[in-house]
């Protein structure tokens, strides 16, 4: 689809400060997580989908059976468009979010075998990312349409009903894959150092709040059942990093309770930690009695090749950048005041940093911690008239509510 220049950003600019009045009205006052992004609302159907470009966005959740479209241009001949969606549920909440991509609008011609945002029941914060890779229609298109539903979801009213993080990045064709490290999903063990004496901290329940979780700095954390629990961790092409987690937290009542943990990429989307050749189990099983050995959590090593490993279940390592280890704490058989782990990491060198060359350079990653967006050669326009135009919106909106006597609490 063609675009229009300034004034396509102008409009989406001015629909973001409606939607984020609106929202206040519609949408919880207080939300379970704050994801950064920019807010946007989407089209009511494929021919009438929203525009965006690579960055990141916040939309309200649709309501049961509901889905709102949102279209991405094709810029790059042969790239690979990543799009993905991240939310927290609010607790008690059954049901999940689809997010299903479709070549030029084309509802025959789906982008991935899957379509599910994150697991279904286990957790709050569900993500997922995917990519035209799979279908040869989807990555010929000039154009992605994405739907985004919500699939038997029961929310008990409009303030129940979370924001949904968006992401879009289109990846240029690389020269030649075949020069390009193999992919790995697990690594072998690592001897990793004694651990140091260990600093309380607290765990991010979000990507914007998320801690960096340093090599060499033990820390223990009070982690809450089925809180979403969340540390940073970079890492760059040929690296892996591995943590090792103990808790001296006993389980309540006669059942063992397990904690797990999922990398989650640069770009969203879980990959559960598998386990290690000679390291520790990846499941940290809580018992009554205290026996609880520690667990290891380690990634694959980042390349670009991993892509390759979709099919193997979970989002691909195939990034460098900002990753997040993402903690599953289970709801069941643990104490209400919270569980106790202990997390040591390092980061190791597996071989030369090894980044892929493209036939073009790329955009930047988006930032799921910022909301901040890759710069095209399109955002040279005429900002401070953008700004008036939207404050004024912002203004007339939030006079008009005012006046219709409507007051909640605004968001944090």
């Amino acid at each position: 689809m063609a675009r229009t220049g300034w004034l396509r950003p102008l409009t989406l600019l001015l629909a973001a400060g409606l939607v984020a009045a609106s929202a206040s009205v519609g949408a919880a006052a207080d939300e379970t997580a704050k994801f950064a992004g920019k807010p946007i609302a989407g089209g009511v159907s494929m021919q009438r989908a929203t525009e965006v470009e690579p960055g990141v966005y916040t939309v309200l959740t649709p309501e049961a059976g509901e889905r709102v479209f949102f279209d991405i241009e094709r810029t790059i001949p042969g790239s690979t468009i990543w799009y993905g969606a991240s939310v927290d549920y609010p607790e008690g909440v059954k049901g999940n979010l689809l997010l299903q991509a479709y070549a030029d609008g084309d509802s025959t011609e789906s982008c991935d075998r899957d379509y599910f945002v994150g697991d279904f029941e286990k957790l709050r914060l569900r993500t997922s990312v995917y990519t035209t890779a799979t279908n040869p229609a989807c990555r010929s298109a000039e154009s992605i349409v994405l739907a985004l539903g919500a699939f038997e979801t029961e929310f008990k009213d409009d303030d129940d009903r979370p924001v949904t993080q968006l992401v879009v990045w289109e990846e240029p064709p690389v020269e030649d894959a075949n020069n390009l490290p193999a992919a790995t999903s697990a690594v072998s063990w690592q001897e990793m150092p004694e651990p140091g004496t260990s600093k309380n901290a607290v765990a991010g329940t979000s990507y914007s709040d998320a801690p960096l979780l340093k090599d060499d700095e033990p820390v223990t954390i009070t982690a809450q059942p089925g809180e979403p629990t969340l540390f940073r961790v970079p890492l760059d092409w040929g690296e892996h990093a591995q943590v090792v987690a103990s808790s001296t937290t006993a389980a309540v009542g006669d059942d063992t309770a397990t904690i797990e943990a999922d990398w989650i990429s640069p770009l969203g989307g879980a990959a559960p930690v598998k386990a290690s050749s000679g390291g520790p189990s990846p499941d940290l099983d809580l018992t009554t009695d205290l026996e609880t050995e520690p667990a290891g959590w380690a990634s694959p090593i980042v390349a670009w090749s991993n892509r390759q490993l979709t099919g193997d279940g979970g989002s691909p390592l195939a990034l460098a950048g900002d990753y997040f280890l993402s903690i599953k704490v289970p709801y069941a058989s643990l104490p209400d005041s919270g569980v106790e782990i202990t997390l040591q990491k390092k980061t190791f060198d597996d071989y030369t940093d090894t980044p892929p060359t493209y036939t073009e350079d790329p955009l930047p990653l988006p930032e799921l911690t910022t909301g901040a967006s890759p710069e095209s050669e399109e955002d040279e326009r005429p900002w401070p008239t953008v700004l008036m135009l939207l404050g004024g919106a912002t203004v007339f909106t939030v006079a008009g509510l005012v006046g219709l006597g409507v007051g909640r609490k605004g968001r944090a």
